[in-house]
């Protein structure tokens, strides 16, 4: 339980505090019955990814922030980190063999700040010891290149503020990294599946507008793909369309006319995700049929009071 927010009462015998118990319940969109449900028995995990031949997921356990993985029907459940890596945004690498992810913390569960140092690790996904591939402010959003070789990711300028921000490619046969020609004030990029394109994010997290920019590696330009206020961009797995959360719903955009649609409401919905210390936020991702998926915040908070005893 975490506790905060004490106040003493005025007659001074009493301690009061504010408690929360984090824990949530993984939902799959129902197109029926326009509801989510439980999936996978609602276990408390976020941030879930699947494997390319849909046969596997990672996933990380909330709120521990410890990255498993299991099969897709949650056999063969596998822990491959502790404490104190803090895991955000699991990506499988294309063969299955990999899983890069996010370590939040750099050892010790610090609330994001300016000037942290985030750290990309992958590890087998048999186990093992992770291995870093990439480390320094602001760095995050792992995205596979279809062959395996390569790795996009943000880059927040150190000290900078948030909107300062571009897309990099880590070659993982090199170890060296370039920039994406363009790509100033960019970030949360994703590879699509058949490697023609990267769509990424311009604008602040939380903003009024944030537009999503597709660049097209044929061309090597960016064009914008829509306007709005979106997060958690994805693709679907023939490369069609582009999910992402609006305010209130889950939409999709059409890659070759730009065409919005709504796929599921998120009315009455409170999604929620790994936590470090008062940053929360919920996420979104998809199932290989494509179904929204998410976790639903089940944790409670209560006022509790305790006597205090003077000697």
């Amino acid at each position: 339980m975490a506790i905060g927010a004490p106040a003493i009462s005025n007659d001074g015998k009493q301690l009061y505090a504010a408690g929360t118990e984090r824990h949530g319940e993984l939902s799959v969109y129902d197109g029926k019955s326009g509801e989510f449900v439980p999936y996978l028995g609602g276990i408390s995990v976020c941030y879930l990814d699947f494997s390319r031949d849909g046969k596997w997921i990672a996933y990380v356990a909330y709120p521990e922030g410890t990255l498993w993985r299991s099969r897709i029907d949650g056999r063969e459940r596998r822990q491959l980190t502790s404490p104190p890596l803090a895991v955000m945004n699991p990506r499988w690498s294309p063969d299955g063999k990999l899983i890069a992810f996010v370590d939040l913390s750099n050892g010790d569960r610090r609330q994001i700040t300016q000037g942290n140092s985030d750290r990309i690790y992958a590890v087998s996904s048999d186990g093992g010891a992770p291995a870093l591939l990439i480390g320094g402010a602001g760095i995050g959003d792992p995205t596979w290149s279809p062959d395996g070789n390569s790795l996009a990711y943000s880059y927040h300028e150190p000290g900078s503020i948030v909107t300062n921000t571009e897309v990099r490619i880590l070659d993982l046969r090199t170890m060296k990294s370039t920039t994406v020609p363009g790509s100033a004030g960019m970030w949360s990029p994703r590879w699509s599946p058949d490697g023609r394109y990267l769509v990424a994010i311009v604008g602040p997290p939380a903003g009024p507008t944030i537009r999503m920019t597709l660049f097209t590696f044929a061309a090597n330009t960016w064009q914008e793909l829509i306007a709005g206020n979106f997060g958690w961009d994805c693709w679907s797995r023939d490369s069609r369309f582009v999910y992402a959360q609006e305010t209130g719903s889950v939409v999709r955009i059409d890659v070759s006319n730009r065409k919005k649609e709504q796929v599921a409401s998120l009315q009455g919905f409170q999604s929620t995700a790994y936590v470090l210390d008062k940053w929360n936020i919920g996420w979104f991702g998809l199932t290989p049929d494509g179904r929204p998926i998410s976790t639903r915040d089940t944790g409670i908070s209560e006022i509790y009071a305790l006597d205090l005893e003077y000697k």
